[in-house]
C-alpha cells in the first residue's frame, strides 16, 4: 500500500476493539520512531504527550465525561475509550545550547522557553505534525487512528479537568490508537454527504 493509499484509509473511529489490543512495544516502538523523525522549530518540542494506556480505564472514562458535558450532541466521541490515548498539552521548553546562545545575545525572544510567556504560546502546529507522522506510521502498522477536541478547553474550562491532575498545563488535542471494532466505517459518521471546500478555496496558487 502506497503513503497516499494509506492515508485514505484512515477512518474516524469512534469504537474501539477492547480484546485485539496493539502491544505496548508497538505503540512505544512508533513513539519514539515519531520523537526521532519528527520536525521542530530548534529542537524544543514545546509540548508533551501524555499516554494513556490499556489499563488507564478510569481516567478515560473521565475523559469521555468530559467530551459529553463539552459536547452536547448525541454523537459522543468513544474514542477517547480506545486503547490508547494520547493527549497534547503545552509545555516550557528547556533552552538548548543554540537557544541559549541565541537568548544570551539578543535577549529572551523564545516564548515557549519563558515561564511566564509560554502559557500563552497556544500554538498546535507542532502537535498537529507530531500527530500526521505518528498515524502514518500507526496506519502503517494497521493501527487505526482518531482525533478529538471536543473537550473543555483552558482557561475557561480549566477547572473541569481536576480529576485528571497529569494534565496540568493547557491540552491541545487528543489522538486515539487500536484496532476498529467494526470491519469499516465512513470517514466521519457525522460528515456524510458534506464535502469539503472547493479547492480553490484552500489552495492558492500565485
Amino acid at each position: 500500500m502506497d503513503v497516499e493509499q494509506l492515508l485514505d484509509s484512515r477512518r474516524q473511529v469512534r469504537v474501539f476493539d477492547d480484546v485485539k489490543v496493539p502491544d505496548y512495544s508497538l505503540i512505544q516502538s512508533l513513539l519514539d520512531k515519531t520523537h526521532k523523525l519528527v520536525p521542530s522549530k530548534q529542537n524544543l518540542m514545546p509540548y508533551k504527550v501524555i499516554v494513556l494506556g490499556p489499563e488507564c480505564k478510569k481516567e478515560k472514562q473521565i475523559l469521555y465525561d468530559l467530551s459529553k458535558e463539552n459536547d452536547k450532541n448525541d454523537i459522543h466521541n468513544t474514542c477517547s475509550l480506545a486503547p490508547y490515548v494520547l493527549i497534547f498539552t503545552n509545555r516550557l521548553a528547556t533552552p538548548n545550547k543554540a537557544v541559549k546562545k541565541r537568548i544570551d545575545k539578543y535577549g529572551h525572544d523564545y516564548s515557549m522557553c519563558d515561564p511566564i510567556e509560554y502559557k500563552k504560546n497556544i500554538d498546535g502546529i507542532e502537535v498537529g505534525i507530531f500527530a500526521s507522522v505518528l498515524s502514518t506510521l500507526a496506519l502503517e502498522k494497521q493501527i487505526d487512528v482518531s482525533y478529538m477536541k471536543c473537550f473543555p478547553h483552558w482557561p475557561k474550562g480549566k477547572h473541569m479537568w481536576k480529576d485528571l491532575p497529569f494534565v496540568d498545563e493547557t491540552p491541545f488535542l487528543t489522538m486515539s490508537l487500536g484496532y476498529r471494532k467494526a470491519p469499516d466505517q465512513p470517514r466521519h459518521q457525522g460528515l456524510i454527504g458534506e464535502d469539503k471546500p472547493d479547492i480553490d478555496e484552500v489552495i492558492k496558487w500565485i
